[in-house]
């Protein structure tokens, strides 16, 4: 549970300095341990992915995710 809520910080502190690349990298990582400690309808689970989704979104990889 540690990991993930450092890789949460790590995301919330990426965004809040606009550095996307690093917010990707948290994002995925954060989503990837989150599904091994969450189920999978959990609503941390959500929006992680929707996290994880913006930061695609935002550094353009959203074709390279699909």
């Amino acid at each position: 549970m540690d990991k993930w809520y450092f890789y949460q910080k790590c995301y919330s502190s990426s965004v809040a300095k606009e550095d996307w690349q690093v917010a990707l990298l948290c994002a995925k990582t954060s989503l990837e341990v989150g599904k091994d400690i969450f189920d999978s309808g959990d609503k941390k689970i959500t929006a992680v992915t929707h996290n994880y989704g913006l930061m695609l979104a935002k550094n353009k990889s959203y074709k390279k995710a699909v």
